[in-house]
């Protein structure tokens, strides 16, 4: 379960940094590239895989289960509440991370 929770993270590097370069944000690409420690030239989202294509199939899909779309972003400074042993509670860690605010200076 570890290694296919790492594959998945590196998967989605890699998609993020083909996203990037695609659009534009090449410095954006290079720094993520650097902290991310994938060699460049070495690795390549597959021709059929893009993230809009992604986010798009998601958004059919939870459609099509739920009948509403998915809701992918919430406010900055909103917090996630989440359900921990049965208590509500909220997340905290990275600013950026899942709950945390983004320009938190929680760390």
């Amino acid at each position: 379960e570890a290694a296919k929770a790492k594959e998945r993270k590196r998967n989605a590097i890699v998609l993020l940094l083909r996203y990037l370069r695609d659009n534009g944000y090449v410095d954006s690409a290079e720094v993520l590239q650097r902290e991310s420690s994938l060699a460049p030239g070495t690795v390549d989202a597959a021709d059929n895989v893009h993230l809009e294509r992604i986010f798009r199939e998601l958004e059919e899909h939870h459609i099509q289960r739920f009948g509403r779309a998915p809701k992918l972003f919430r406010r900055a400074g909103e917090t996630l509440e989440i359900d921990a042993g049965g208590a509500a509670g909220t997340a905290t860690g990275r600013p950026g991370q899942r709950g945390v605010p983004l320009g938190s200076d929680a760390q």
